[in-house]
């Protein structure tokens, strides 16, 4: 799967993680720090490495979650994201039919 490309703007060379992150401390301190002693102590991170993640998708969390979706798909050998929904689930023939069927009924003609 190829990388996430987002073009770069005059707004993402002064606004990035670090200003994100900052605005949320300030805003909702308390929340802000459960945030972080939770990624601190579910993915056992240090707390630099809790921030800089908190951060990234305090930015662009759609283009965090895609990423990390890929991520996961490397790391447990799946081919794509259609392989591992398949695999992931309950009823790997139905869910399998589901998207034939929708590939089926989507595509152009």
């Amino acid at each position: 799967v190829a990388p996430i490309m987002r073009k770069t703007t005059s707004l993402n060379m002064v606004f990035g993680p670090k200003q994100a992150l900052a605005i949320e401390r300030r805003k909702n301190p308390q929340v802000f720090e459960s945030t972080i002693q939770g990624l601190m102590t579910s993915k056992r991170l240090s707390r630099e490495q809790a921030e800089k993640r908190y951060g990234e998708f305090l930015l662009d969390p759609d283009g965090f979650a895609l990423k990390a979706s890929a991520v996961e798909r490397k790391e447990m050998g799946y081919k794509n994201w259609i392989d591992q929904a398949v695999k992931k689930s309950d009823d790997p023939e139905a869910t399998q039919k589901r998207i034939d069927d929708f590939t089926a009924k989507n595509r152009f003609k």
